[in-house]
């Protein structure tokens, strides 16, 4: 069946999900020929920082009396991407971002990444 979805937004989620790889491949049969998916609002690391950034999750859920929430919090890398067709539309990283927030001007610290068939 042809799916007459256009757009899905996962907004402050997808690290919550444990296979990214799993949750696009489903999502992408969902959507029509020339639909998006567009992931907002979630941290995606480099695979060197991932270690650290999953250290800071447990320390942090430990810190608030829940440290067995840490197990539910996946912290996803760039490379899982790799094999869709993704694109950045933000980039927090991005060098006018940075200028951006030495003048205390605020935006997002996450990316906004569309992903198409």
């Amino acid at each position: 069946p042809i799916s007459s979805i256009d757009i899905i937004i996962i907004n402050a989620a997808v690290q919550y999900f444990p296979d990214i790889k799993r949750l696009m491949e489903k999502l992408l049969t969902l959507i029509n020929e020339n639909g998006e998916i567009h992931i907002i609002d979630s941290p995606f690391y480099s695979e060197t920082e991932v270690d650290n950034a999953r250290k800071r999750t447990v320390d942090y859920y430990s810190t608030i009396g829940f440290p067995e929430m840490s197990k539910h919090y996946h912290h996803h890398n760039w490379g899982e991407l790799s094999e869709f067709n993704f694109s950045t539309l933000y980039n927090p990283h991005a060098s006018l971002n940075r200028i951006k927030r030495l003048f205390s001007i605020k935006d997002s610290p996450f990316p906004w990444i569309k992903i198409t068939r």
